[in-house]
């Protein structure tokens, strides 16, 4: 999404290269791109010769002088005038020239002596052509990395259970964290949810144990085989594996707690690493060749959850010099190192 605002900005602001020429002549004035970008975007008012007065949103983001005074607009001469063909200086002082087809009456003099007000203050700068200014930006340029960062803290956060949705874990990969954020507003495809589609599916039980109807809960936590696989994750970190009343939502409402201790947030991170390895081995289980699911069944992925896991915390830290041994014996070891590294 950020690399397409890249072009759509670049569509806006290179507007005499061949390529924005090219792409208006096939697709039209706006190049066959989205629109939902313009809101990011505002007019920079320079000499006021490609700027319609009417019909471009110039004013103010989201509002056209011919939405809010459709009647002076519907007595115009030349709908589709320029800023400086509406304004222009004359003897020094700047005018106004409406060019209506008759003189103004009753409720269209009203609206006239408020468009006045409006564009009162309006100053034409000669020899600057106008433009267009990144709203999302102080210094109004656009930036790849920023709009990133934006979709990130605002499109990437919603609500789960009336709050927050869960902490990002710097720990892991953004490709883990979007897989729990997915988990979180319940957008992996499960078989029950392919099902209600409409789709017609083998089975709706769990590939893992098929013996229950696959949910997220199920899949990611409730499934024998998975708690097994998480017992022997939490007992790697001593911590003790509590099988009651054990769901998403409590692995996810625990990475929500205040000064959660350093130590705890890595057990959290491999938690998230646990649940996407889980479900990577889940889809490797779906969609293998019938002779090939009884072996994918039968694999042991939490060796694969170790390695992966200190794979990653050292990429992240790149400074640290972390052994694989020692992270199996004791991650607390690794980390101290990481603690000491950050």
């Amino acid at each position: 999404m950020s690399l397409l605002g890249k072009w759509w900005w670049r569509f806006r602001y290179e507007k005499h290269a061949l390529w924005c020429k090219v792409m208006v002549a096939i697709h039209g004035a706006d190049g066959g791109l989205s629109t939902s970008m313009g809101a990011c975007l505002k007019r920079d008012i320079g000499n006021g010769e490609e700027i319609l007065f009417w019909k471009d949103e110039w004013y103010e983001v989201g509002l056209r002088l011919m939405d809010k005074f459709p009647r002076l607009y519907a007595l115009k001469v030349d709908q589709n005038g320029f800023l400086n063909t509406r304004r222009r200086l004359v003897d020094g002082n700047w005018c106004i020239c409406w060019n209506l087809r008759v003189n103004p009456r009753g409720r269209f003099l009203s609206d006239l002596s408020d468009l006045t007000n409006m564009v009162n203050n309006l100053t034409l700068c000669e020899g600057h052509c106008d433009g267009w200014l990144w709203r999302l930006d102080s210094n109004n340029l656009f930036s790849v990395k920023k709009l990133s960062d934006i979709i990130d803290s605002r499109l990437l956060a919603g609500h789960f259970l009336g709050q927050k949705t869960h902490s990002w874990n710097r720990l892991v990969p953004r490709k883990v964290n979007i897989f729990v954020w997915r988990a979180v507003l319940d957008r992996l495809s499960v078989l029950t949810k392919i099902d209600d589609r409409g789709i017609d599916i083998p089975s709706v039980l769990c590939p893992l144990c098929d013996d229950v109807l696959e949910s997220l809960d199920h899949i990611l936590v409730a499934c024998p085989k998975v708690k097994l696989i998480c017992r022997k994750c939490l007992s790697w970190w001593g911590v003790k594996f509590l099988d009651d009343g054990m769901d998403f939502a409590n692995v996810i409402n625990g990475s929500l707690c205040q000064h959660i201790p350093s130590h705890l947030h890595k057990v959290l991170g491999v938690c998230f690493i646990t649940m996407w390895a889980v479900w990577t081995w889940r889809n490797k289980i779906v969609h293998s060749k019938v002779e090939d699911k009884l072996a994918a069944i039968g694999e042991d992925i939490f060796t694969l959850i170790q390695s992966n896991a200190l794979l990653w915390i050292s990429n992240t830290f790149s400074k640290g010099n972390f052994n694989l041994n020692v992270w199996i014996t004791n991650p607390f070891i690794i980390c101290l190192m990481v603690d000491d590294v950050d």
